[in-house]
């Protein structure tokens, strides 16, 4: 049923001679990280730091599950169980590995649902918007032939729990005003458990000529990965609670606007420039775990400290010399 669904998708394609690929290729966009970690940032550094912090920590967690499920039922993607899939081929080098569930939707579920659970009381409209668009997301993954409907559908039924619960467990920290390092401590512990289990299974090594259809390395280092985001997060988090106090209202426009191009100047480099970087020193699930922390952790602590510490020097200077206008 869910392969002759795709065939369905697929013949549709090829009776529209290919004319909305690209378009479903840019809602799939909508789903993945680059472009989710720097709303989130934009978000935390300038607009709402507790919404960001929502946000980000549903990322992870949606991430860590789904990590957990891949490489426990280690399903193979739609063209390799049956090879009348035609998947689009650009949509292809964002779809290694297991297909179950599917990552894509998670992680849209996390970040674009996550936004439409908060107060839109008088933008219900935006709400109806931000679902629909996590909705597109994992219809963009069937349509370009990359993932069955129950890949998409098992995402959507957890992303739902996953958002209330963060939702839950910040409120409850913020309230007690404590507990915040026994998260900590927990996820860490998690992340540490989820790569221990990744190294240790068994995978099938089922192979197309001399050619291993997913190889356990690759899958083994998203776990690293997922555990050093889950770290990083979790670490950049209780850092600006219990030393930072990043305060993402201060400035005016102006100085929002500034912070914002500064952080995103370091993003692209945490993206495109310091995994060749860090390459250099380490591979294989270091590598991965590494770079899976940095980038939660320089939005939650590393931007928010530099920029702290720049305005307390300035604060500082002009305590010690009169400032004029």
């Amino acid at each position: 049923m869910d392969i002759n669904y795709l065939l369905i998708l697929q013949s549709f394609r090829t009776i529209t001679h290919n004319l909305f690929d690209n378009l479903f290729l840019f809602i799939t966009a909508l789903g993945e990280d680059f472009l989710l970690m720097t709303i989130i940032a934009g978000i935390y550094w300038c607009i709402h730091k507790k919404t960001a912090v929502c946000l980000l920590f549903s990322f992870h967690l949606s991430n860590f599950v789904n990590q957990i499920i891949k490489i426990t039922a280690c399903v193979y993607r739609p063209w390799i169980r049956d090879p009348r899939i035609l998947p689009v081929e650009s949509a292809k080098p964002g779809a290694s590995g297991y297909s179950f569930p599917s990552g894509h939707t998670a992680k849209a579920v996390a970040v674009w649902g996550g936004l439409a659970l908060f107060n839109f009381k008088d933008y219900k409209k935006l709400r109806y918007f931000l679902i629909f668009l996590f909705l597109l997301v994992g219809f963009s993954r069937n349509y370009l032939g990359v993932h069955t409907p129950q890949d998409v559908l098992v995402s959507l039924l957890l992303g739902l729990p996953i958002l209330l619960l963060v939702r839950y467990l910040i409120t409850w920290i913020d309230k007690s005003g404590k507990y915040d390092l026994i998260i900590m401590i927990g996820g860490i512990l998690l992340s540490a458990i989820l790569i221990f289990y990744a190294k240790t299974k068994n995978y099938p090594l089922d192979y197309v000529g001399d050619q291993i259809l997913v190889n356990p390395s690759q899958m083994i280092n998203g776990a690293f990965r997922a555990g050093g985001g889950m770290t990083g997060f979790l670490c950049g988090f209780i850092l600006d609670r219990k030393l930072i106090h990043f305060d993402e209202t201060s400035g005016d426009w102006k100085d929002k606007i500034f912070r914002f191009l500064l952080g995103m100047a370091g993003l692209v480099l945490m993206f495109k420039t310091v995994p060749g970087i860090t390459a250099l020193f380490v591979s294989g699930g270091k590598y991965a775990f590494i770079n899976g922390a940095l980038i939660p952790f320089y939005i939650t602590a590393g931007l928010p400290f530099f920029v702290s510490g720049i305005a307390s020097r300035l604060s500082t200077t002009c305590g010690k010399h009169p400032c004029h206008d």
